[in-house]
């Protein structure tokens, strides 16, 4: 039995110095404090200690009488000793303390019995280790934590928590996490730990969460509603993967951005299934997605952030879905800034300004990317979206959907917008102005959506939920009003249902090139074309064919075209190619005319 003087346990593993070889296993010292209710174990620099079942120091440490365990010393202490009923409280003040229980369904087998009464403190320097692969590790206590971890001679840093567990297990934080200090806790292989229905009191101080891997991570599952609202977060730094799940609230701040959640190069931040209750899925900080980073979301449940987001991508951070059947959303509230972002696959992005200063303003460099079934909602409880005055940057939907409602109605104070392959504009709410502006001129009194430089790219068929006015046009495509509103949004529409592109209209000029003419593209609407007097209709990219004079379709309404008799038509060989009206005013052609060509027009 451990006396209360300073005693030394020799415990040699397998192929130890017992048999000659060294593999750094090494003694452990144990001795008490002067109040004879600590227990201290003191393992050197370099070295590794274990303590069993069997071992004098775990019968004391369960025999009741003992109020704190300290780990002590810059080696490793590898506990797998079932401790569950030691009541006191573990500090781990240097070094690693790894927890290797050996009992499956117990859930304090490494530090005592259950409940926040008793603590488990990992002092600056010092690392609380899970290294197994056990169900069920899982330790229901009050956890402190400050600094950077034991420095490992490999692997550096290993943070105030560290995993370096393989197989399919989870080890699980439960009770309530406290940072005593700016705090890392790191993730290195096989799988991850999680903090379950665990409230976090970050007293202000920085979280950063590390992984080796990009695909996994820790899981950041807090679902304590009640405590987690603590008022105290600190800035949260995401190191290669972390995956955020539960509850969002414990990233609450006041005021809205008064913290920052980072995800640094390279880095992913996974966001799995929230609360339904919108306050329990909401974060209050500004978020920063550095190079390279990105967002995937999963889980069924929408995320919003009511902080600013910046991309800082040189071209735009990616936000996708891990699933390629079921659509995730996030609900970006705050001011969109940086380079811009790309949306891919089942994903739906969501910006929306709150009723407040931090309405939305996109003053993004590269705009956003809509692609492969994603979509984006603009949406509007205010005016903040109809008078954008910071120039953004282009909007580019390649088979996916963009979609807005409320009052939103405009792109003018935006950069471009392309369409390509299969797309969506959808703008769901009935509108009630008689405004000229928004009024197609000549047609129904239907809403038309304003873009100040749109762009069709190969061809594409685009489903347009409003009448359009654009003041230049690029390219060849189909403009459809057949537009599936609820499928497009995958969601309820609070004032009614869209209108239908009736109208399509340019204002100033439309450019197309002869390659795209050439390769079948036409601009059809299901409506009808209308340009404004004095506007340009451009052929670009003219060059010999060879053989007899041809025509070619380029564009084709099933209603009309309008104002062909007062626009300018331009070509870039006007002796070789020529822009012409077809007699049923609902055509118009490029007709190839080499030398020695008649043209009769009638």
């Amino acid at each position: 039995m451990i006396s209360k003087k300073m005693v030394v346990l020799i415990m040699l593993a397998a192929g130890s110095a017992a048999s000659g070889a060294s593999d750094g296993y090494s003694s452990a010292s144990y001795g008490y404090e002067d109040d004879g209710k600590t227990l201290v174990a003191t393992v050197a620099a370099g070295q590794t200690a274990t303590l069993a079942d069997g071992d004098d120091a775990a019968s004391v440490l369960n025999g009741g009488a003992i109020a704190k365990f300290v780990k002590r010393g810059d080696g490793t202490l590898k506990v797998s000793a079932d401790l569950s009923s030691f009541t006191g409280d573990l500090h781990v003040e240097d070094g690693v303390y790894s927890s290797s229980p050996n009992v499956n369904d117990a859930p304090n087998t490494t530090a005592g019995a259950t409940g926040t009464d008793y603590k488990i403190v990992v002092s600056e320097g010092a690392t609380f280790d899970f290294d197994t692969a056990v169900s069920g590790h899982t330790l229901s206590r009050e956890w402190h934590f400050a600094g950077r971890g034991h420095v490992h001679a490999t692997l550096g840093e290993l943070g105030a928590l560290h995993t370096t567990e393989s197989g399919t297990a989870m080890s699980a934080v439960k009770g309530k996490v406290v940072l005593d200090g700016a705090t890392m806790m790191r993730y290195t292989r096989g799988n991850n730990f999680s903090f379950i229905d665990c409230p976090m009191d970050m007293q202000n101080h920085d979280l950063t969460l590390k992984s080796d891997a990009r695909s996994m991570g820790p899981i950041i599952q807090c679902n304590n509603s009640g405590e987690s609202f603590m008022g105290n977060a600190g800035n949260v730094f995401v190191e290669g993967c972390a995956n955020i799940s539960g509850y969002l609230s414990w990233l609450y701040c006041n005021p809205i951005g008064n913290k920052t959640l980072t995800v640094e190069e390279n880095s992913t931040l996974i966001l799995n299934s929230m609360s339904q209750t919108e306050n329990l899925a909401t974060a209050y900080h500004n978020v920063v997605l550095k190079k390279g980073a990105n967002i995937k979301l999963q889980g069924g449940n929408d995320k919003v952030f009511y902080g600013s987001v910046t991309f800082e991508d040189p071209k735009r951070n990616i936000i996708s879905s891990t699933s390629p059947d079921e659509r995730y959303r996030i609900n970006l509230r705050g001011r969109i800034l940086g380079s811009g972002f790309s949306a891919r696959g089942k994903v739906a992005v969501e910006l929306r300004d709150v009723p407040t200063v931090t309405a939305f303003a996109n003053a993004t460099t590269n705009g956003m990317e809509i692609s492969n079934g994603a979509f984006v909602d603009l949406r509007s409880t205010g005016t903040a979206l109809l008078n954008v005055t910071e120039t953004g940057g282009d909007i580019s939907v390649s088979n996916g959907t963009l979609c807005a409602g409320y009052t939103f109605y405009s792109f003018e104070k935006l950069g471009a917008v392309s369409f390509a392959g299969n797309c969506t504009w959808a703008v769901y709410a009935y509108f009630n102005y008689d405004s000229p502006d928004r009024v197609v001129s000549g047609g129904s009194n239907r809403t038309a959506t304003k873009f100040s430089n749109l762009h069709f790219t190969d061809n594409p068929t685009v489903a347009f939920s409003t009448n359009v006015v654009t003041g230049t046009l690029h390219g060849l495509g189909s403009v459809s009003n057949t537009v599936d509103v609820a499928g497009a949004r995958s969601g309820s529409y609070e004032n009614g249902t869209s209108t239908k592109c009736d109208n399509f209209k340019v204002q100033s000029s439309w450019t197309f090139a002869l390659d795209d003419v050439l390769s079948g593209g036409c601009l059809a609407s299901s409506g009808r074309i209308d340009f404004d007097s004095g506007a340009v209709i451009r052929l670009s990219g003219c060059r010999r064919l060879g053989g007899a004079s041809r025509s070619f379709l380029v564009a084709y309404a099933e209603g009309e075209i309008n104002g062909l008799d007062s626009v300018s038509f331009e070509v870039d060989d006007p002796k070789l190619w020529r822009l012409v009206p077809g007699v049923d005013g609902k055509t118009l052609y490029a007709v190839y005319t080499p030398k020695g060509t008649v043209l009769i027009v009638r």
